[in-house]
């Protein structure tokens, strides 16, 4: 492809075809809670701290569902072991008899 405006910010051309700029980005954006879609079109550049935040956003969810993960098997292993340990002594007591 040969942008032959590219690199002419002073006058951005605004696409990433024949005639604009390698730099011109166009995103689709989707809210989480909603669903809903947005197309975002700007400049790489200027789009590129507003994606940075968008990735470290994205990166602590995996973190926060492991820890939730944990805790939940730490709390049911917990509950296994009272659970058993209530037990054992009713057996005991059954091979005692």
């Amino acid at each position: 492809m040969n942008y032959k405006n590219a690199w002419k910010c002073h006058k951005c051309p605004e696409s990433n075809m024949e005639k604009g700029c390698p730099c011109w980005t166009e995103l689709i954006e989707t809210n989480a809670e909603t669903g809903q879609e947005r197309i975002t079109k700007n400049c790489l550049f200027q789009l590129m701290p507003n994606l940075l935040v968008e990735v470290i956003k994205a990166s602590n969810r995996p973190a926060a569902e492991i820890s939730a993960m944990r805790v939940e098997a730490i709390s049911n292993m917990q509950h296994l072991v009272q659970t058993v340990t209530h037990q054992i002594p009713v057996i005991n007591n059954k091979e005692q008899e």
